[in-house]
């Protein structure tokens, strides 16, 4: 925005409903008064929602994986550990519900 503004004032001014500056006349100082108390208000809203950002959990393994190229490819492959392993519990314990519904029926129960 700030390269924008440099580059053509004028520009800008219309973009933003200020018309040209000519710095003869009281009404563009307060054109500038006007699109100075903008750009600050714009500037702060930046900052607040910069800083909102870095208090998220993306932020954090953003800057996480930044620090370490493998950081969520180890991340990831833990993940699918601990999946892995609690499968292979469910699996068991529905093994176990099975053969204990089976021992209550006197059949098989299809698994």
């Amino acid at each position: 925005m700030l390269r924008e503004i440099a580059n053509d004032p004028n520009e800008f001014l219309a973009q933003h409903g200020g018309g040209s500056l000519d710095f003869t006349e009281e009404k563009d100082l307060q054109k500038l008064q006007k699109l100075y108390d903008s750009l600050q208000m714009r500037i702060l809203a930046t900052l607040e929602a910069l800083a909102q950002l870095r208090t998220t959990s993306n932020y954090e393994l953003y800057q996480l994986s930044c620090m370490n190229a493998d950081f969520l490819d180890e991340i990831a492959a833990q993940q699918i550990e601990d999946i892995q392993q609690e499968i292979a519990i469910l699996e068991f314990e529905a093994q176990q519900l099975a053969e204990e519904i089976e021992g209550l029926q006197g059949s098989p129960v299809a698994f």
